[in-house]
């Protein structure tokens, strides 16, 4: 798979003018497939690389007839621009496309992190009001944690306000890019990682907790691991 992460035009708008069109491409690389193409005006460039290539090869490939047939891109020694591991090769080339290809590397799908945090012991909000019940999620990928309240009426049970959490979590933006919220039995709530790119996320954790009279305090499970998809890497073509 080949996820576009970002496209950028060249610094200044003088250059923008003189270029055209786009000179960088920074793409996550998932399987065996090559990025997207560049309209290269001639010069000199870097290309880039970072993460596990699972025994595959980068190679950065020129084409002069518009796409059609692809070249591998070689230094004065003759040797192919290509890298099998995290790191950056300066290179200069006339006008042509550009891309980059990843091959030989052993692909695998991975598995998505699943972390479900229950409610098992019964908890009827006390008489006193709206009360207070604080959701805090923490993980690797943003800081600091991101934290939610919901306010829940007297005298209700799990059954009504643990899908109130459930509703609060699945529409926030905040967690949209990183997490699917899902319910986990009648009064569980589960987070799925978007993505298998990264490995498990042992520091990932979501806790309730009541407040006002309430007992509430769970903390969730990682009921299933995050396992890496390979190959999983982050390449960048840009003009020097």
């Amino acid at each position: 798979m080949l996820a576009t992460i970002a496209k950028k035009g060249l610094p200044s708008d003088r250059q923008k003018t003189r270029y055209g069109q786009m000179q960088t491409v920074i793409a996550r690389l998932s399987s065996n497939v090559s990025t997207e193409v560049i309209d290269w005006h001639g010069g000199g460039g870097s290309f880039s690389a970072n993460g596990n290539f699972a025994a595959g090869s980068l190679l950065l490939e020129s084409s002069i007839d518009g796409g059609a047939t692809w070249i591998s891109c070689k230094d004065s020694s003759g040797a192919d621009l290509a890298l099998t591991a995290t790191g950056i090769i300066s290179f200069s080339i006339g006008s042509c496309k550009l891309r980059t290809t990843m091959s030989g590397s052993t692909v695998a799908a991975g598995t998505l992190q699943v972390e479900t945090a229950a409610v098992v012991t019964e908890d009827v909000v006390p008489n006193v009001g709206l009360v207070p019940v604080t959701i805090t999620i923490t993980s690797a990928l943003f800081s600091p944690p991101k934290s939610f309240v919901i306010s829940v009426p007297p005298r209700v049970g799990k059954a009504e306000w643990v899908p109130v959490i459930y509703e609060i979590l699945n529409k926030s933006a905040e967690l949209a890019p990183y997490y699917t919220v899902s319910r986990s039995g009648a009064s569980g709530i589960a987070l799925t990682a978007i993505t298998p790119a990264a490995a498990n996320d042992t520091s990932l954790v979501m806790t309730i907790v009541g407040s006002n009279g309430m007992t509430t305090s769970v903390t969730s499970g990682n009921t299933t691991a995050g396992v890496a998809a390979t190959p999983n890497v982050l390449v960048s073509v840009q003009k020097r």
